[in-house]
């Protein structure tokens, strides 16, 4: 699975990252929002998961999760955070393809949300 990870702390991004690729998943890890879509914008091969912070420098991990899956159909998102995430500004068929995390969350089940897709 191609997975974009986005998160603004180099610690917590590195070690899920590493986390995900031991699971077999190329992974590709952004420190900001902005960074995330300059990075999109220049794959070939889009990225099946959005695995964001929700707060990032610049753009919210919803706004990024937005913009992401309106240009992107086949997309899921996971969007982390430590506080209530409201998804009603999606359209339905975009909101059915975001899945919410709690921090603190567990690695195992960030690994799980993803191989359950």
């Amino acid at each position: 699975m191609r997975i974009l990870l986005v998160d603004d702390d180099p610690t917590l991004l590195r070690l899920l990252r590493r986390a995900l690729e031991r699971e077999g998943h190329s992974v590709s890890a952004c420190l900001s929002a902005e960074e995330a879509m300059r990075h999109y914008a220049n794959q070939e091969a889009k990225p099946e998961w959005l695995v964001t912070d929700h707060w990032l420098p610049g753009a919210s991990g919803v706004e990024l999760a937005a913009g992401l899956l309106r240009q992107e159909p086949s997309m899921q998102a996971a969007v982390c955070s430590g506080f209530p995430i409201d998804l009603t500004g999606f359209p339905d068929a975009e909101r059915a393809r975001v899945r919410l995390i709690q921090k603190p969350f567990q690695v195992e089940e960030l690994i799980e949300l993803v191989a359950r897709s």
